[in-house]
């Protein structure tokens, strides 16, 4: 069988989940269910249900996590900071599993974003869980190469997902020349 990758955004009242795993694992129907809008009974039931839909395989559990000097944006500009950060750090998950130093495959990842730490402090952090494996280009299930500990390198990825997110955030943030102009014409006019 093979495999190909599906992006399905969740927008939740006090969070955002995002599910990037192999097509077909997940349908819209079962991750709607996911909003905490069920009640208990339900809601066990639905975890079951997603357990058996899970890979017989080890997941890992990694967190990126915005320094306190970007509170500020994100208060300002929560949907470019946030989407930054999902696309970050998938980016960097995406390039460590595909290199075949570390895996050659194609992974999955379900994402989930929190806004605020223990103390209710905004505290942007994003918790993904990762298959300890991926799906190659033949369509094969390949296992991570690890000793269990972690899926990659974590200074490596901390480095990475560092010099990525700074860059697009520049990026992001470049004023628009066009846009400078109006608003500097349309004060002295």
């Amino acid at each position: 069988m093979r495999f190909e990758s599906a992006v399905l955004l969740l927008w939740v009242v006090t969070s955002t989940a995002a599910l990037i795993l192999p097509a077909g694992v997940y349908t819209l129907a079962t991750t709607v269910a996911a909003t905490g809008i069920v009640k208990s009974a339900r809601k066990e039931q639905w975890i079951r249900a997603r357990e058996e839909e899970l890979f017989k395989v080890p997941y890992f559990h990694v967190v990126f996590t915005l320094p306190c000097e970007l509170n500020r944006l994100c208060q300002y500009e929560p949907k470019q900071m946030y989407d930054l950060l999902f696309k970050t750090a998938w980016q960097v998950i995406k390039g460590f599993a595909s290199n075949p130093k570390f895996l050659g495959a194609n992974p999955g990842m379900i994402a989930i974003l929190h806004t605020w730490g223990q103390n209710l402090s905004l505290h942007p952090h994003l918790h993904c869980i990762i298959p300890g494996g991926g799906i190659t280009k033949s369509g094969k299930w390949k296992p991570a190469r690890n000793n269990g500990k972690y899926l990659f390198p974590v200074k490596a990825m901390s480095k990475v997902f560092r010099a990525r997110f700074v860059a697009a955030l520049r990026k992001e943030l470049e004023p628009n020349p066009q846009t400078s102009m109006k608003t500097c014409s349309s004060t002295n006019g």
